[in-house]
């Protein structure tokens, strides 16, 4: 484009960008109203942007599984199915130029970097990632790449909300909601499952930091999404979900252990993703490299295993039907974890979502089977198949509430419910109890950050006590006289006093509630000392610890105050609650004017 006329064309979009916030300005609409308003137009652009995706995926599909199965003479049958391995080879080599020129917006999981943005970066993402990611997934995913579509549409549908936050000028605040809508609409419309996708965005996205303001627009978002898929591909199922069946309340006791046993194996799938990741990371090569190995691995793999291969919603559906043994369901469990970890730690795109959909069903499958052998009454082995899948879920992502929404919404079922809670809640409890991050925040949690409802705990850990303390406290010799320390507490706007030995060492800590005891008793002025009234188990609080140390040891007495101590254990000054939380939000206060 010639310079003037590019000139030109950013000069009339910047006056009709200014003209447009004029308008919206003059419609005096308030600030609810707007966000919802917002959030239905990112709803039907998700849905809008979920069909497009999910037709490239049919499309290169087609062109990878059916027309060169034709012209090359590949086939799931020996010798033809050695040819397998040059399909996700060839997927690799379409993309790669993407992959190399744009590799954070296009390659690998883009999960945990998208909520490290939302979370941390003012949720500013760069339009291009919606059409990297189609292309790059769908082609990974189209030629065999074990991976899901659901993190790219989720990537997509934050990037249609970012872009328009960014359009509109709003706040960081605002910025994240219209985030989270992207995200629940690209949900909502792969599944059509609404309420999962609020769900995901509320526990996911945002951490579980549910906000009224941010409620509403999120609900509606995944509404619109649901209604506008439903229109483009009405009840186009691709998971084919038999009906629920429970013989006794007995089995109850069985999808309690089919939780544990999803907690061990969600653990296990972590881990064994974050270990392929690590080692191609720590790799010396170069990236083009890295990707065709990657390929080159998943299409070893698919000769031996061709249902690990692609999306699989396919061999879901068989193994739903039963018809696949219980050793080929347990192989592919292991299976499809190992070529999950090859295809997006070399850096080909896709999501995990999808294949902890896919674990999760072949191993409660397996084990309703299982059960079957060994128990006399009948089990129903879909059952446990159906539920597992959302396990895994809850359990890999910490999303409970996600995973049994989207399992009522997929089945329809209202009894399944009930059991999906017993198995999500154990496996996730299980998980958690484990000390196991989830599979989305890792990266986060290796670069320093921590998290709890949707916070970042990190500003407590740069915050020091000693740049908070009150250094200028009265301190009590622990051979004073009770008669001077009540002269000492009529003058002191302290409620808790350091007691200190002839070095200037803490030897204990003397509160108001100590002193009031014998305030009234008579006879005792000169006789009690502050070593006798004094607390010697004393918790104290290093001038080196961060703010999140010292309100952990707050808790551990219900302390008001805490003493603080020099590394020779001499007084240093006193810390409080109110001092930290002061601090933590005067910080909070200078993050929230730098985002707007």
């Amino acid at each position: 484009m010639p310079s003037r006329f590019k000139r030109k064309y950013i000069k009339g979009l910047a006056t009709a960008h200014v003209r447009f916030l004029q308008l919206i300005s003059l419609l005096r609409i308030n600030d609810n109203t707007f966000l919802i308003i917002m959030a239905a137009i990112i709803g039907v652009a998700s849905a809008l942007f979920n069909a497009l995706f999910r037709i490239s995926i049919s499309a290169m599909e087609k062109l990878f599984f059916e027309d060169a199965f034709h012209y090359l003479g590949v086939s799931y049958d020996f010798p033809g199915r050695l040819l397998l391995i040059i399909i996700p080879i060839a997927g690799a080599l379409i993309i790669l130029p993407l992959l190399l020129k744009y590799p954070k917006e296009s390659s690998g999981y883009g999960m945990p970097s998208l909520l490290e943005n939302v979370i941390f970066k003012n949720a500013i993402i760069h339009p291009r990632v919606i059409f990297l990611r189609t292309i790059t997934t769908a082609v990974t995913l189209g030629s065999g790449g074990s991976a899901g579509r659901e993190g790219p549409i989720v990537a997509i549908g934050a990037a249609i909300g970012s872009m328009l936050g960014q359009f509109l000028k709003m706040s960081g605040a605002r910025m994240k909601v219209l985030v989270a809508c992207g995200a629940a609409g690209g949900i909502s419309a792969a599944f059509d499952a609404p309420i999962a996708g609020s769900m995901f965005a509320l526990e996911i996205m945002l951490m579980g930091d549910l906000a009224i303001f941010s409620f509403s627009p999120i609900v509606i978002s995944a509404a619109v999404a649901a209604v506008v898929s439903r229109a483009i591909f009405e009840k186009d199922i691709e998971i084919v979900t038999p009906a629920f069946e429970m013989a006794s309340a007995q089995e109850y006791f069985l999808y309690a252990i089919l939780g544990l046993l999803v907690g061990v194996v969600a653990m296990i799938f972590i881990r064994v993703y974050y270990n392929i990741y690590d080692r191609f990371q720590a790799s010396p090569w170069p990236v083009w490299r890295k990707v065709m190995f990657g390929a080159f691995l998943v299409g070893v793999m698919g000769v031996a295993f061709p249902q690990v291969m692609g999306v699989g919603y396919r061999w879901m559906n068989d193994a739903l039907l039963g018809e696949i043994s219980i050793y080929l369901l347990l192989a592919l469990v292991f299976v499809k974890m190992v070529a999950t970890g090859v295809t997006l730690g070399s850096g080909l795109s896709g999501g995990v979502f999808g294949p902890s959909l896919f674990i999760g069903l072949m191993l409660g499958s397996a084990f309703g089977i299982g059960c079957n052998m060994i128990f006399p009454f009948e089990i129903h082995a879909p059952s446990y198949a159906m539920v597992g899948m959302g396990a895994m879920v809850a359990a890999a992502s910490h999303a409970p509430l996600t995973a049994i929404f989207l399992l009522f919404e997929i089945t329809g079922d209202f009894n399944i419910v009930l059991p999906t809670m017993f198995a999500c809640m154990i496996g996730t409890s299980l998980v958690k109890m484990m000390g196991q991050e989830s599979i989305d925040t890792i990266p986060m949690i290796r670069r320093g950050y921590r998290l709890a409802g949707g916070k970042d705990l990190t500003i407590m850990q740069r915050l020091k006590v000693a740049n908070v303390e009150t250094k200028n406290c009265d301190a009590i010799a622990e051979s004073m006289s009770f008669k001077q320390i009540q002269m000492l507490i009529a003058h002191s706007s302290q409620m808790d006093f350091p007691v200190l030995d002839t070095d200037g060492k803490l030897v204990g800590i003397l509160s108001f509630q100590d002193i009031r005891k014998v305030m009234f008793e008579e006879g005792l002025d000169d006789i009690l000392v502050a070593k006798d009234l004094a607390t010697t188990d004393v918790v104290t609080v290093s001038i080196d610890d961060n703010l999140q140390d010292a309100l952990e040891k707050f808790g551990i007495r219900d302390f008001d105050h805490l003493p603080v101590v020099d590394k020779d254990g001499k007084l240093d000054g006193m810390i409080s609650r109110r001092d930290i939380m002061q601090a933590y939000n005067r910080e909070v206060q200078k993050l929230a004017l730098r985002q707007g």
